[in-house]
């Protein structure tokens, strides 16, 4: 398993013309005593396939672990800080970021079976599946993504991943809509974790139609905004 890891890996860095050493750790002992350095509750560890710790992605299971997983802690390592007291949203795009580089190497021969996990059942990325808060977060960025494309603005995979790693965007809307997020009234978080397509009404004067379409989204597993 850990040669088709790196294999994967190593050839997600050279699409991205990425120079960063990640390793990959598989050793039981070693991961379980990192996943007990986690501060996070106990009972959110049970549902942990990976998680990224400086230079190292843990795998903490094997059973049904798919490169999309091997992804989105690849784009953790490159993340900027500033999303760190927005977690829905950040693990959402990264979420949202990992299916979107799938698909455009869908011709690769080594992500051709990955991509069929990641997009074809049910248009649910595989990530997703053991993880419903996250296709949350997914859904805020893919409904974000569909009006980009529908209403002819510039819009490509390297803007999404600039979004992540430097928490600014070329798009004046995008960049709005991260300052309103980032200045939000910390008495309406409960509001946002409970429904993140929420956030969404600070997304410019679209905003109220955007929360309708990423409810309608998220309800219907509607995931694969690439194929629309």
């Amino acid at each position: 398993m850990k040669r088709k890891l790196e294999t994967w890996l190593n050839t997600s860095l050279k699409y991205l013309n990425v120079e960063k050493k990640v390793s990959i750790e598989l050793d039981e002992a070693k991961v379980k005593f990192m996943l007990g350095q986690l501060d996070i509750a106990e009972s959110e560890k049970d549902n942990i396939k990976a998680f990224y710790h400086d230079g190292t992605i843990y795998v903490t299971k094997k059973e049904n672990f798919c490169v999309q997983n091997l992804l989105h802690e690849l784009f953790h390592s490159l993340q900027s800080p500033s999303w760190h007291d927005l977690e829905i949203l950040k693990e959402g795009l990264t979420e949202f970021i990992s299916a979107y580089f799938l698909y455009l190497h869908k011709s690769d021969p080594g992500f051709k079976t990955s991509l069929n996990c990641a997009l074809k059942k049910g248009n649910r990325p595989c990530s997703l599946k053991d993880r419903p808060g996250y296709s949350k977060g997914y859904s805020v960025w893919a409904t974000i993504y569909s009006y980009l494309k529908h209403s002819g603005q510039n819009y490509d995979f390297e803007m999404f991943l600039d979004l992540l790693k430097t928490f600014n965007s070329y798009n004046h809307v995008i960049n709005e809509f991260l300052i309103k997020v980032k200045n939000k009234n910390a008495s309406s978080e409960g509001t946002f974790l409970r429904n993140p397509c929420k956030y969404l009404e600070y997304f410019g004067q679209t905003g109220n139609d955007l929360i309708e379409q990423c409810e309608n989204r998220y309800h219907n597993v509607d995931f694969n905004v690439f194929e629309e």
